[in-house]
């Protein structure tokens, strides 16, 4: 209908991908369901309130997300050669000494 064509075009100059735009969408009406504007709230201004909190947990989920996987990265030993990380070893030591 009207209001999801235009809401897609609002959340594709958030996402600038189609795909992504019809999933913030889709999201967002997930939202609307849930919730009512306020009286007197002007429905298209409310409607992309959601959208806009939406993509703006979506960034920080992205966030949250990227730093869980970089943390996750798990130092394998057997990945390093065996000289190389002894010198990397005593480079320490006499650095320490």
């Amino acid at each position: 209908d009207a209001e999801s064509a235009w809401l897609r075009r609002r959340a594709s100059q958030l996402v600038r991908d189609d795909e992504l735009a019809r999933d913030l969408v889709q999201e967002t009406f997930a939202a609307v369901a849930r919730s009512r504007p306020a009286p007197g709230v002007e429905p298209r201004a409310w409607l992309v309130g959601v959208l806009r909190n939406k993509f703006r947990m979506w960034c920080r989920e992205d966030v949250r997300r990227k730093a869980r996987e970089h943390a996750a990265i798990v130092f394998d030993p057997a990945e390093v050669n065996p000289v190389e990380r002894r010198e990397a070893e005593l480079d320490l030591v006499v650095s320490a000494s």
